[in-house]
């Protein structure tokens, strides 16, 4: 339990300094041809990801230079990039490194930055709904400017599994790629208790000596309350307490560690607590 703090409570706070995802016109025009003109310099094409595709290989070229991947985004999609480093034992290791994704305009639109010791290493990142159609870049790059990197990297459909209803049954949850992220939405009225059940619950985790589990987050729809926010590593249930307010509720759901696997979440009832 002691690594689930930590990844849940201050790895979301070190995480959050250092990953950053941007909406248009959040970033001045000025840093962001910056950007472009550094990736034009220090990034080598590298291939194109395909959303739900197979996993990239990246090898730096040379000390210090990234590797670039083109994607075709279309208005309204949601998506992440997944990545991690490969070990010889088929283990799934933490990326540390630099990410960056770059619109058609070649804005940053989302970028992580690791190579700090307070910096928790990455396996996903989600992409802002795209609001533009075109080629999207992804550059992959060492930290250090004589470093060189191993990794894989892939692009993911963030995939919603439709709803369930409050007492009825539940939704199989298959995280089976480096990234992943699955959505399904529930209904319920103000203050009305509920729970979070986990079912079948069988995660294998990619980082020895790290449990597998899988990351919740519970939110209404506009995203402006969050119900709940954990790692849980096992079957059964989860009290959410009283809703706060009516209405469609999402719950977001990825793995942590690079565990992959699947599970079946349910939304039960539970009578009023004093």
């Amino acid at each position: 339990m002691k690594h689930t703090r930590q990844l849940g409570r201050a790895g979301v706070a070190a995480v959050a300094a250092t990953l950053t995802i941007l909406g248009a016109g959040t970033m001045a025009h000025a840093d962001a041809s910056a950007a472009a003109r550094s990736a034009a310099v220090a990034c080598q094409p590298s291939g194109a990801l395909a959303v739900d595709g197979a996993e990239h290989d990246v090898n730096s070229p040379a000390p210090g230079q990234g590797n670039c991947y083109t994607f075709t985004g279309n208005v309204g999609d949601n998506l992440t990039v997944g990545i991690y480093l490969p070990g010889s034992s088929g283990e799934r290791g933490g990326f540390h490194s630099k990410l960056i994704v770059r619109d058609p305009s070649g804005q940053v639109v989302a970028q992580y930055q690791g190579g700090h010791p307070q910096v928790q290493p990455i396996y996903r990142l989600p992409v802002p709904t795209l609001t533009t159609a075109g080629t999207y870049e992804v550059e992959v790059a060492p930290i250090a400017s004589n470093g060189l990197l191993a990794a894989r990297v892939l692009l993911n459909s963030v995939t919603d599994l439709g709803k369930v209803d409050i007492d009825g049954p539940g939704k199989l949850v298959q995280l089976n790629r480096v990234g992943k992220e699955q959505r399904i939405t529930f209904s319920g009225t103000a203050d009305q208790w509920v729970q979070l059940d986990l079912a079948n619950f069988n995660f294998q985790s990619g980082s020895p000596g790290w449990e597998a589990g899988v990351w919740f987050e519970i939110w209404n729809k506009d995203q402006t309350r969050l119900l709940f926010r954990d790692v849980l590593r096992a079957n059964g249930r989860r009290e959410l307490g009283p809703l706060r307010v009516g209405g469609d509720y999402t719950i977001q759901m990825w793995s942590v560690w690079g565990s992959l696997g699947s599970v079946t979440v349910s939304v039960p009832s539970m009578p009023p607590q004093k």
